[in-house]
């Protein structure tokens, strides 16, 4: 398995509104080509830190601000790709990084990517799944997360296992954030292709597809026996669940209507089909959202300027708000502490320039995080 390296170094930075103000009446067309200082950010789930991935001048680093007064720290990457950052409890920031690379015995280069697990108590690195048994040699998605264990600052993590010249399954690890090994928690098959869990590590449901015979399989977790809830052949591959009904009834998958657009759909655990789960409208669907455990939050309509509908109450009321405190602005949802106090957004906005904000729910003030371009003020942008 291979082993990104990476650096650990404290800093701090002048962000937000304790920054002093700096005028730059001429920017550089330097300025204008470089890439936003910020190219993705994430809240903690008790809403008190910010973790991004800051462009510098060195090269990329992940930085976590506080929003509670706390001095900033920063991680240093050597030559990785950072592919984005996450929480998953207060105490760890997953970092998401790639390197292209070989693997002897198989043919041409291929993008590892891997979860890179830094403690913001000790500051103490780990990438995850490092030195676990048994997987597979040659795989690609070892950095991806499914949600949370029942276990505080533990997840689960899906990986290949099998020797180089078997044919491996997809099965599902129990990692501890503050460990590299993974623990085995449930066995795939050869053809699984996807997990999905709930809330206190519950195991849901799982996908398989044969590419032998073309058939796809959905198959709940239930009494601790897996049943077939759907089964299906496709010429040109299936089309996936995307996540979990909010209430953990049942998987959510796209389907297009009459009108050519994309509806959300519930296809529940007792196999009834539910939906459209959102009104539809004549915009296209652009991306959803999902938390931790990959619960279905809504969706981003395409359009000049980003619309959304959500499904959860209290993210739609946020976004009402800043929407109208802000009417000239583009505005994207980022993420959000779990009790929905702290939403996180990223916002061009005439007046403010291209900046991060949160907007707290309880007071309904927006807060400044930090500029995505400090060199370019807004009147230049």
């Amino acid at each position: 398995m291979k082993y990104l390296s990476f650096i650990l170094i404290a800093f701090s930075l002048l962000v937000g509104s304790g920054s002093a103000q700096v005028e730059y009446p001429n920017p550089s067309l330097e300025s204008y080509g470089a890439l936003p200082q910020i190219s993705s950010a994430e809240i903690s789930p008790d809403g008190t830190k910010v973790a991004t991935i800051y462009n510098l001048d060195g090269g990329q680093r992940m930085v976590v601000f506080s929003l509670i007064g706390d001095a900033p720290i920063q991680v240093g990457l050597n030559n990785m790709k950072a592919r984005g950052v996450s929480f998953y409890d207060n105490e760890h920031v997953i970092l998401r990084a790639s390197d292209t690379t070989r693997t002897r015995g198989f043919r041409g280069e291929y993008e590892f990517d891997a979860a890179i697990s830094i403690s913001l108590e000790d500051n103490k690195t780990r990438q995850l799944l490092l030195g676990t048994q048994d997987l597979f040699p040659a795989q690609s998605g070892l950095g991806r997360i499914i949600g949370r264990a029942e276990d505080p600052g533990t997840i689960y993590m899906p990986a290949f296992v099998g020797s180089a010249s078997s044919d491996p399954s997809l099965d599902l690890f129990k990692v501890r954030m503050d460990r590299s090994r993974g623990r085995r928690f449930k066995r795939g098959t050869k053809d699984t292709i996807d997990w999905f869990t709930g809330e206190g590590g519950k195991i849901l449901a799982r996908e398989r597809f044969d590419n032998r015979t073309n058939v796809y399989k959905l198959q709940a977790y239930k009494d601790n026996n897996w049943e077939t809830i759907k089964e299906e052949t496709y010429e040109l591959g299936p089309s996936t669940m995307l996540g979990v009904m909010p209430d953990e009834s049942g998987l959510i998958y796209v389907e297009t209507q009459e009108d050519g657009f994309d509806a959300l759909m519930k296809y529940g655990f007792d196999g009834e089909i539910e939906g459209p789960l959102i009104e539809p409208r004549d915009q296209e669907i652009e991306s959803y959202f999902t938390d931790n455990n990959r619960k279905i939050i809504g969706v981003r309509y395409s359009g000049v300027t980003p619309d959304y509908e959500l499904l959860d109450p209290a993210l739609q009321d946020s976004y009402n708000h800043i929407s109208e405190a802000l009417p000239n602005a583009v505005i994207y949802l980022d993420s959000w502490s779990d009790n929905r106090e702290t939403i996180l957004y990223q916002v061009y906005d005439p007046a403010l320039g291209d900046v991060w904000l949160t907007h707290n729910s309880s007071t309904d003030a927006l807060s400044l995080v930090a500029s995505l371009r400090p060199d370019i003020p807004s009147e230049a942008l």
